[in-house]
């Protein structure tokens, strides 16, 4: 019973990290832009639009009836080889940002909290190296600790909102600012 319940946990860190993960970092000023209207409309809006897609895909999980589910596969099987390789490319292309991101933020978080440090380049590949020894030595590794992970990055989410918080003018809040709601849209 223990082992279950820990594996939905771990499932459940699996997707709320995915969800966190970098576009956690732009959001509050993609949000700040439009103002608070505009704002919570959008990520209500956005929130059951993902709900519906999670839905869809979880359905054609279900029917595919196989031990590993993949979007390649439900592409190829809507729209043939091409859309199998273009979800390829594509996915690729968006992991593939999202590893520079990464990369890029945790140099400049190092080199902002190690000012002794003067060579981005230098942490950029320390951190790739990290980074490509984690994922090459032991997937076991990150799926044994990926809760823990999941946890820290939270307490570290929660960290920058108190933080964060005494820069709040909430004179920034009464007016929106329709013209920028497309910025708020999460991509």
């Amino acid at each position: 019973m223990f082992k279950k319940n820990f594996a939905i946990l771990a499932a459940a860190g699996l997707v709320i990290g995915n969800l966190v993960g970098v576009g956690i970092l732009a959001l509050p000023i993609c949000l700040g832009v439009a103002g608070v209207i505009p704002s919570l409309l959008s990520i209500t809006l956005y929130s059951f639009m993902m709900l519906y897609t999670a839905e869809v895909i979880a359905r054609e999980a279900v029917c595919a009836k196989s031990g590993t589910f993949d979007y390649p596969s439900l592409y190829e099987h809507y729209l043939g080889k091409t859309g199998k390789w273009l979800a390829i490319i594509i996915n690729a292309f968006i992991l593939y940002g999202f590893l520079i991101a990464y990369i890029c933020c945790a140099s400049k978080i190092l080199t902002d909290v190690f000012p002794g440090i003067h060579s981005t380049i230098l942490i950029i590949l320390a951190v790739s190296a990290v980074l490509i020894y984690i994922t090459v030595a032991d997937l076991k590794l990150i799926n044994k600790y990926n809760t823990l992970l999941v946890v820290l990055l939270f307490t570290c989410f929660i960290g920058l909102i108190v933080i964060s918080s005494f820069h709040v003018n909430p004179a920034n809040y009464q007016t929106p600012y329709w013209t920028y709601f497309g910025l708020t849209i999460p991509l």
